[in-house]
């Protein structure tokens, strides 16, 4: 593709950014519309969609990845500040700190067992669902049925979890 400058001279065709191509795909759009031609159309705003995306997916990887370096930079000023203190906390059978930071609001806790990035406990039960089955299976679960004829009837996972194997496990002595 060319470009004519004002004095009808032609320049050499330079790259195109993607907002020039936008603007270029989408006269053309225009073009095919006013013709009636909408499988072209179709096509053309599609191009559009994909550029508009590519150019949203490089402008979001930039923007992560100064995150990233701004969240290596926090850690390697904090690093000395929290080893002064990992000791202590495992003296207190503290695993780890979990800090989070909003504005002006630093909350920092110290925490007992892993984390997941959330800050929600991944630690899982010693004890398999199938195991508190054969301990406590037979009692009730509800006034029509024990907790082994309650994990049978529902395959809902959130279901079996929450409603079966966390009792289970508190009546088994697991703080959870």
């Amino acid at each position: 593709m060319t470009e004519k400058v004002k004095d009808d001279k032609t320049m050499p065709e330079q790259p195109a950014t993607v907002d020039t191509e936008i603007k270029a795909l989408e006269k053309e759009l225009a073009t095919a519309t006013a013709k009636g031609d909408y499988a072209t159309v179709a096509k053309i705003a599609k191009q559009i969609d994909k550029l508009k995306s590519s150019g949203k997916s490089s402008a979001e990887k930039q923007r992560l990845a100064e995150l990233e370096k701004i969240a290596a930079e926090i850690a390697t000023a904090v690093k000395p500040l929290l080893d002064k203190y990992m000791d202590k906390i495992g003296q207190l059978n503290g695993d780890g700190v979990f800090i989070t930071a909003d504005g002006a609001t630093v909350e920092v806790k110290c925490v007992k067992g892993k984390r997941s990035s959330s800050g929600a406990p991944t630690q899982k039960l010693p004890i398999t669902t199938a195991e508190l089955l054969k301990k406590y299976g037979n009692e009730k679960f509800d006034d029509t049925m024990t907790y082994q004829q309650a994990w049978d009837s529902n395959t809902n996972g959130n279901f079996r979890y929450y409603q079966i194997r966390i009792p289970l496990a508190r009546k088994d002595g697991y703080d959870v």
